[in-house]
């Protein structure tokens, strides 16, 4: 397996990406756009962190997440400079600075992880359920055409058998008149799964500036004020249903001012945070990423057969099949042999012709001469229920001996 997209072996661990792919089915993506998106948008649409008076007209701060095109940001008229090459203030951006997966927390410490290799998401029964359902005649109702009948019992054009049919006609529940019990032991199911996701960890960096203190202290003070306690944490939603939860990866919120040296420059004051979003990558549809939908069908029954071919011996015979006695030793008398054939023979001696019939000949080259040589095996015992039998060589029967010989 070279990727996680490309089927493994039969037997090896499930990648989430092998069996009937399913077109007729979608689920939203989720990936790393969808939780710089999630982390914005709590930002700017339920924070809304503003600066000002009540008096003075309040003005709400404009977000800017860093790592959007020059182009998205002007198109949206969030310049973040006048004319003059002023910084606009105030101003939050929000900076994307690293991706993790660390596998002692990303993979296995979430309560699910990426080795599970796949997920289902819904089973449900499959549209060929209502035709196996009139197959099997669960409650062995006579006299329907569309429901199956042993054969022996059916009416004129009813559906016939061979199936076990009407489990539940002796189920006392049923037959007091629970027909709707949710009994759901042989049906055919519509499995659906998903591959598992990839957890990574995203870290943000997130800057307040301002001119004044007085705002950036109104910023603060709103940002910890709107934290979720004990925790110190925000939940991010998604409009696809996805949600994360962002906390605050230190205690410090580092300041810095330019108070020192405002020659030529305008006052400045910043305040800097980390954020840590542990998150997923799930159903991704990248172009070039196979469909991630996957179907399944259950098979309601199955059943394990082994069949064997007809040795014309009747199984029910209560003589043994021991072949070492019966009518291959005839030095026994008739009574001590025990043998399933009837013909048992008085010879004294067997005839030479029919005892190599009884053997396999076998064929095969001397390793040490280099010469073909053949052999007559005997079997020695019959194993119907594995269909294995074993073979004897050079077996000697009274006067007279199979043995192995050189072809001339």
């Amino acid at each position: 397996m070279v990727t996680r997209f490309r089927k493994g072996e039969p037997g090896s661990h499930p990648t989430g990406y092998g069996g009937q792919t399913s077109d007729d089915i979608t689920i939203p993506p989720c990936g790393v756009r969808d939780i710089d998106k999630s982390l914005f948008d709590v930002f700017e649409n339920e924070i809304k962190l503003t600066v000002g008076k009540s008096e003075e007209g309040i003005k709400k701060v404009p977000i800017i997440f860093a790592a959007g095109e020059k182009w998205a940001m002007i198109k949206n008229k969030r310049e973040i400079r006048d004319r003059h090459g002023s910084l606009i203030l105030p101003l939050i951006t929000i900076v994307r600075t690293s991706i993790i997966q660390n596998p002692a927390h990303d993979i296995a410490g979430r309560g699910i992880n990426q080795q599970t290799g796949e997920i289902v998401i819904k089973r449900r029964l499959d549209e060929s359920d209502r035709d196996y359902q009139k197959l099997i005649n669960r409650l062995l109702l006579p006299n329907q055409l569309n429901l199956a009948a042993q054969p022996g019992t059916e009416i004129a054009g009813q559906l016939v058998t061979s199936r076990s049919i009407g489990d539940l006609s002796t189920n006392e529940e049923v037959r007091s008149g629970a027909l709707f019990q949710n009994n759901r032991k042989k049906n055919v199911w519509e499995i659906i799964k998903i591959p598992s996701p990839q957890f990574i960890t995203m870290m943000y960096e997130i800057t307040f500036w301002t001119q004044y203190a007085s705002h950036m202290n109104q910023l603060i003070d709103q940002f910890l004020s709107s934290l979720i306690v004990p925790g110190q944490h925000l939940v991010l939603n998604t409009p696809k249903e996805y949600w994360f939860v962002a906390t605050l990866d230190s205690d410090n919120f580092t300041l810095e001012t330019n108070f020192d040296d405002q020659r030529g420059k305008e006052r400045l004051i910043q305040t800097k945070f980390s954020m840590k979003v542990p998150g997923y990558i799930l159903a991704t549809d990248s172009p070039g990423a196979p469909v991630p939908i996957r179907k399944y069908i259950s098979m309601p029954s199955i059943e394990f057969t082994l069949d064997l071919p007809d040795d014309g011996i009747d199984d029910n015979d209560t003589k043994t099949s021991d072949v070492f006695l019966g009518d291959d030793d005839p030095t026994l008398p008739i009574n001590d042999r025990n043998t399933r054939r009837d013909d048992q023979r008085g010879l004294m001696y067997p005839d030479p012709a029919k005892s190599i019939s009884k053997y396999t000949e076998l064929e095969y080259t001397d390793p040490l001469t280099g010469k073909k040589k053949k052999k007559y095996l005997k079997a020695v015992s019959t194993n119907k229920s594995t269909g294995e039998t074993i073979y004897r060589e050079d077996y000697s029967l009274d006067s007279f001996s199979i043995i192995t010989t050189d072809d001339q």
